[in-house]
């Protein structure tokens, strides 16, 4: 996957947030997105890849990336790879919780 995607939004089948990301060779990738996180003052997203199948060995993997807002020309809002692994567990820490929260308030 790359490090920069573009995205464009749409509403799936039962109401799932699905968008459609463009990596850097023009291929459309589908991806549900699970929750937005703030971190140490920016945004992050968590997102399920749409061509899951299979859980892997470690059960499904979650792709999480930080926002980056267009310029005031565009409306198009990038989503940029997170390399440190500190800021990784933090962010699916702060999402796990968050889901947790979901659950036990229905």
């Amino acid at each position: 996957m790359s490090d920069e995607l573009n995205i464009t939004g749409e509403d799936g089948l039962n109401g799932e947030n699905i968008i459609t990301m463009t990596d850097e060779n023009g291929n459309d990738v589908q991806m549900e997105i699970l929750d937005m996180v703030e971190y140490n003052g920016e945004q992050y997203i968590v997102l399920l890849p749409g061509d899951e199948e299979e859980e892997g060995e470690e059960g499904t993997q979650v792709l999480i990336m930080r926002l980056e807002e267009g310029d005031e020309d565009s409306d198009t809002d990038s989503f940029v790879g997170v390399e440190d692994e500190e800021t990784l567990q933090a962010v699916f820490k702060l999402f796990v919780d968050s889901f947790n929260d979901r659950l036990s308030g229905m």
